[in-house]
């Protein structure tokens, strides 16, 4: 082998080799905290003799279902979820904004490969007396018609564009992940706007039973003050009773109202536009008895807020690269070949060939220390990058724990207000005996009636706070999306 050869073969292997590194940091996922529980006891929760009162019991290991909602045991909430999966901007516009991420990756993706480009012209000219003659033979009075093509091809050495590449795969991976975020608040503020409509038209029902038992005792103690065994001022004491108990629906009509409305614009409709359907009462929905309980270790993978915080881990590491590469000499090949000539027919011609071929090496020797000072913000936006997924590691198991706790005091709730509530209806109905027997004050039955109005407006909450707790947990623990979850249906595959 000659020299010259061996010397091109040590060149090519050394471009190779070149070809085949990147500076900068190669990015590693964090590692999932070491810890296999979330400091909170997981124990069954209290249980009550009372609709809304099954204990619940967590099971840890498994995962949440994709479709958790169904948990509920309600056609409504599935329908609500179906249409706004079908309908919701929000939805539209995350999925949008992650096929123009994937877009952009695919287009720089192109950067690595040879660029190759036609050009073809045709120009009738004159050349002034003046000047030197264009052609050899002095006429001044031509056309030329050229025909070339130009290869240009950056040898991309350092890895400066590879970096790019991978800065850019990672953003659209944050945008894949976004778009499973989108889906599961949407999901979550559907089936808790369903409830709360459910609790506010179940409080509205039970402020209408007060009212109307306040009217009633009304009508007694109007009788007996007919009667004259009872003064004019406790039959306006009683009617101011029942005026505060007829003040009671309006605020909880507002309510169903406001989250109606809200449904509406969760599925991608107006006011008024949701489709009608049967008013969804806490009596219909189910309290989910198994509870799913994913290890610590897996929320890290499922939660899309902590899989976006990875992504843009990666994305600014790889900037960083992209940093150190912009101090470093760029190297590009190019060449063009083509023809020219007076004629078209004279195009193929062999004497109207011509042709080049170089190589350009570029380096900036002098900016004013702006390339030193971009490396240090790429590394200062990674450090930061980095403490944000830190920060959203540490909240989401935050929220784990709390909805855990929440679902232990919620039921302890329930069951102080159910009991409450079954004492106070016990005295109000003793009370209105004794009332109408003589042996009670109407000033015991307004202290009675207050006592199980507020008691029952306190248990009816008490169910809807368990309810929305367990939906808390389902979202805490990641919604049921990721590695062995639905996610692909959600976000559409990956490029």
């Amino acid at each position: 082998m000659s020299l010259t050869a061996r010397v091109a073969l040590i060149a090519s292997v050394c471009l190779a080799g070149l070809a085949g590194c990147a500076v900068g940091p190669n990015f590693q996922a964090p590692a999932a905290p070491a810890v296999s529980s979330y400091g909170v006891t997981a124990n069954p929760t209290a249980a009550t003799r009372v609709p809304g009162g099954e204990a619940q019991r967590f099971l840890p290991g498994q995962e949440v279902s994709p479709a958790w909602w169904r948990a509920f045991n309600s056609s409504q909430i599935d329908a609500l979820v179906g249409q706004a999966l079908d309908t919701s901007p929000d939805l539209q516009a995350a999925r949008a904004a992650l096929r123009a991420a994937q877009e952009t990756l695919a287009a720089q993706r192109s950067t690595l490969l040879p660029a190759l480009a036609l050009q073809a012209s045709s120009v009738r000219q004159h050349d002034a007396a003046t000047l030197s003659p264009t052609l050899a033979n002095g006429t001044q009075l031509f056309s030329l018609n050229t025909a070339q093509l130009t290869f240009d091809y950056p040898l991309d050495l350092f890895g400066g564009e590879r970096r790019q590449i991978e800065t850019l795969a990672a953003s659209a991976d944050a945008q894949h992940w976004q778009v499973a975020a989108t889906y599961l608040t949407l999901t979550s503020n559907i089936v808790i706007a369903a409830i709360n409509e459910a609790a506010a038209d179940s409080e509205l029902q039970i402020a209408r039973q007060v009212a109307d038992s306040a009217h009633q005792s009304l009508s007694i103690l109007q009788r007996q003050y007919q009667l004259g065994a009872v003064s004019q001022s406790d039959v306006d004491a009683q009617q101011a009773t029942l005026s505060q108990a007829l003040a009671l629906a309006p605020p909880l009509e507002q309510q169903r109202q406001q989250q109606e409305h809200l449904l509406a614009a969760l599925t991608g409709r107006l006011p008024g536009q949701l489709s009608a359907q049967q008013t969804l009462t806490l009596d219909a929905l189910a309290l989910p008895q198994s509870l799913p309980l994913s290890l610590p270790a897996s929320i890290v993978e499922r939660r899309p807020d902590i899989r976006m915080a990875e992504a843009q881990l990666h994305a600014a590491t790889a900037q960083v690269g992209v940093a150190i590469a912009n101090m470093l000499p760029n190297i590009s090949l190019t060449a063009n070949a083509g023809s020219a000539a007076l004629a078209l027919s004279q195009l193929a011609a062999p004497a109207t060939r011509f042709w080049s071929l170089g190589g350009t090496l570029s380096q900036t020797l002098f900016a004013g220390g702006s390339l030193v000072h971009r490396k240090r913000a790429a590394v200062a936006t990674m450090d930061q990058a980095a403490a944000q997924y830190r920060s959203t590691v540490l909240q989401a198991f935050r929220q784990v724990a709390d909805a855990l706790a929440a679902l232990q005091a919620d039921a302890a709730t329930l069951q102080a207000q159910s009991d409450a509530t079954a004492a106070a209806s016990r005295t109000l109905q003793s009370t209105q005996r004794d009332l109408q027997s003589g042996a009670a004050s109407d000033l015991a039955l307004l202290e009675a009636e207050r006592a199980y109005r507020e008691a029952v407006l306190a248990q009816a909450s008490a169910r809807a706070a368990r309810l929305t707790d367990t939906v808390n947990l389902f979202v805490a623990l990641g919604g049921g999306l990721g590695p062995a979850g639905e996610l692909s249906q959600v976000v559409g595959a990956r490029r």
